[in-house]
């Protein structure tokens, strides 16, 4: 018994000393994302102007699109799929009943829902709508007065077929085969609620129920569901059915009060502030449109999300897309978020998996099953590096001994049995693929991109055989890999794309270059004989943007804040978000932040800007944490609250007139703790700095203790708050503006 009350002393200590510390988060979410919500003025016109709701498994998108006087609720549903694609799910269109004279909308980031007005010649139309956070329902209310009582609220089921037979938005072109066709949906009703119920030759198929309830005079509501399944069309229908009669139970109060709370729980996990309104508003947008795109328990994020169009990439894309997805997760201590990933990287490894050579694989692009078929050798080590992230984020060991050491040794695995012994006494690939550059042989030796993606695989395999004394028998194979592997092909320009192919013409992808960023493997900070090749091959990379793409904007800015160039990383985001890179490939930033490439949706890009602003203010790759490592000089005020890096420690930090004021960290886990800090004289409350190099310092901190960092003789008032705009306006986004905009 008194051991247990010395445990509980003890522990005790220790809380007070955390809360002792703890930073005081002094923002008004409520204000300081009014901010950043999406207004227009006049009506979007098409998905990359629209507003966007949504849940991780269904959304709605707002636009006009090709019928004047219309406004339209585009329904998505992320997982519901014919012949392994998207397929359009149908809409709602509004249709008053006079012309349109005024428009106005506002997405709401801090309630997640988008409220709208219009005018008439003969009424007027106000309307409010939210994807529920709590029920898989979309939630629409509509409230008019004058002529347009008489409002027009229609259904129009989708096309269900693939995108490439579509002749415009909802029209299937004549020739479009028959095994591409489906028959047509079934209207129908049951007990007061209306359905849409859409077979699939391919079994099952999926139902969208809706029921409209009145309110008040003029005002009404409409639930609606969809329901899928892959081989029972009635237990789609009752999906649908048993979801709008639990939404209608609850009643709107209720719905509306869940949500919301939901959303405020959601939002203050971490806190970003800086003084570029437009950059800021651009982050928080992401923010919502993570957990909008995916939840936990909800499917991975594809090119869509749960949004719906006509798209040609409506897939996972495994050699960059998905890994930029979910990154942004790490960082902003939204962890939760990216187990759609990898739950589902469990739930369906059977799919990847050759088990006569324990040996794991995926190609290029697949659906929601993981089964792929094209030639890229290293795809799911790299995928895995973002699962490795995971765990050293949480530093959960379950995690990394049951989920990620079995698999990466099966992907590693693949790898390993296609190496070659050359007249080098090397260990050559004799094969692979760098993604997407076009001026490659085939075969294609020795490929930077699957020789850093191995050495990091065999490089982590045995950290954590060594972490978690698993004494496992390929050891031996792993060392030798390290030991024999050939070095990575260069020439004059630094970093080859393989042993036969230079680096000599612009490509978007900078796969080349992984042993750099993201994966470090390369670590300009500890291995300075490394260092020149290393700056060769970015500069040489960055000098050749004619066919980039958004996300080689942000690959950009992180090679930039590795650098510690400030400047250069925000100016190639501002770029990004000003769609002036150089050559556009037909790809550009819309006004919603969604983004477009040749005509088809991607959502890589746009969540890969706020990965790429994190670097900028908190990076932990290698054996350190880094605070504000790379901010421009024009950004002399900058606050965050709660970001969290690798060791699982969770970092709060403010910025004012250029220089930093203090430092505050939370250990999560106990792991060793190495700190790189711009301070002067920095001192650490009640603990010892021991100094490990310029501005690089060790301590000590148990799992649960916060410590405050800042410079000897000036301790601060810990408050974090939102910092003042210094450029840029806000409520950029919603309404196209001009990029040049001034406050």
């Amino acid at each position: 018994m008194k051991l247990r009350y010395i445990i509980l002393f003890v522990a005790s200590c220790v809380a007070t000393l955390s809360l002792r510390a703890e930073a005081d988060n002094r923002v008004n979410w409520d204000a300081f994302l009014a901010k950043h919500d999406l207004v227009w003025t006049t009506l979007p016109k098409v998905y990359e102007e629209s507003a966007f709701v949504g849940n991780g498994l269904l959304g709605a998108t707002i636009y006009q699109g090709p019928e004047q006087n219309t406004l339209r609720f585009n329904l998505g549903r992320s997982d519901v799929v014919f012949k392994k694609n998207r397929i359009m799910i149908g809409e709602f269109r509004l249709k008053p009943t006079s012309k349109i004279t005024e428009f106005s909308m506002r997405q709401k980031l801090w309630d997640a829902e988008v409220v709208g007005s219009i005018k008439t010649a003969g009424g007027a139309i106000q309307f409010t709508a939210f994807t529920s956070a709590q029920y898989q329902v979309q939630v629409i209310i509509l409230e008019s007065s004058g002529t347009e009582t008489a409002l027009a609220f229609p259904w129009t089921p989708g096309p269900a077929t693939s995108w490439k037979y579509f002749d415009k938005l909802y029209t299937i072109r004549p020739d479009a085969p028959a095994a591409e066709r489906n028959p047509d949906p079934v209207a129908s009703t049951e007990n007061g609620i209306t359905l849409s119920s859409q077979p699939l030759t391919a079994g099952g198929g999926h139902v969208t129920a809706w029921k409209e309830i009145n309110l008040d005079a003029g005002k009404r509501l409409i639930l609606t569901a969809i329901g899928y399944s892959t081989t029972d069309l009635e237990a789609a229908k009752q999906e649908a059915l048993n979801t709008v009669n639990r939404a209608a139970a609850a009643g709107l109060a209720k719905l509306v009060a869940e949500h919301r709370q939901w959303w405020h729980a959601y939002y203050p996990q971490s806190f970003v502030s800086i003084p570029d309104a437009r950059l800021e508003s651009f982050y928080w947008i992401q923010m919502y449109k993570m957990a909008s795109a995916t939840r936990a328990d909800r499917p991975i994020i594809d090119l869509m999300g749960p949004w719906s169009r006509p798209n040609g990439w409506a897939m996972m894309w495994w050699n960059l897309n998905v890994q930029l997805c979910y990154w942004p997760m790490l960082i902003s201590n939204r962890l939760e978020l990216g187990e759609s990933l990898y739950r589902t990287l469990d739930e369906k490894k059977a799919n990847m998996i050759d088990a006569s050579q324990d040996t794991a694989w995926l190609g290029r692009c697949s659906s929601y099953d993981l089964v792929s078929n094209s030639g890229e050798l290293s795809n799911l080590t790299w995928v895995l590096h973002n699962y490795y992230l995971h765990y050293r984020y949480t530093m959960d060991e379950a995690m990394l001994r049951d989920r990620i050491f079995p698999l990466l040794k099966q992907s590693v695995n693949k790898t390993r049995l296609s190496l070659v012994s050359g007249p080098d006494g090397k260990l050559h690939i004799k094969s692979g693929v760098s993604p997407e550059y076009e001026n490659k042989p085939n075969p294609n030796p020795d490929c930077n991109y699957d020789l850093t993606l191995l050495r990091w695989g065999c490089e982590t395999l045995l950290a954590t055989n060594d972490r978690l004394k698993l004494n496992d028998p390929l050891v031996p194979e792993w060392q030798k890999i390290l030991r024999d592997l050939t070095p990575y092909p260069t020439d004059e320009n630094g970093f080859k794309v393989s042993a036969q192919v230079s680096f000599a013409e612009s490509h978007r992808h900078y796969s080349h270059l992984f042993m750099i960023y993201p994966l470090y493997t390369m670590n300009l900070e500890t291995q300075p004989e490394a260092r020149e090749v290393a700056l060769k091959s970015i500069n040489h990379w960055l000098g050749m943007r004619t066919k980039w793409t958004a996300f080689s904007m942000t690959g950009a800015a992180s090679f930039y804040a590795l650098m510690g160039n400030g400047e250069e990383a925000a100016r190639s985001l501002n770029l990004l978000l000003d769609n002036n890179w150089g050559t556009k490939m037909g790809a550009r930033m819309g006004p919603n932040t969604m983004y477009m490439e040749v005509g088809n949706a991607c959502m890589e890009s746009p969540l890969s800007v706020p990965a790429s602003l994190h670097d900028m203010l908190l990076s932990s790759w290698g054996d350190r944490i880094r605070v504000f490592p790379a901010v421009p000089t024009t950004w002399a005020d900058v606050s965050f609250y709660h970001l969290r890096t690798e060791g699982a420690f969770l970092v709060s930090a403010v910025r004012k007139g250029g220089a930093t004021q203090w430092i505050e960290i939370k250990s999560l886990a106990g792991a060793p703790c190495r700190i790189w800090t711009d301070l002067a004289n920095p001192v650490a409350d009640g603990k010892t700095l021991k100094p490990s190099g310029p501005g690089v310092y060790d301590l000590e901190l148990a799992k649960g203790e916060t410590v405050l960092i800042y410079p000897k003789g000036q301790k601060p008032v810990t408050t974090v708050d939102a910092v003042t705009t210094t450029q840029g306006i806000p409520n950029f986004f919603g309404t196209p503006k001009t990029p040049a905009a001034k406050p």
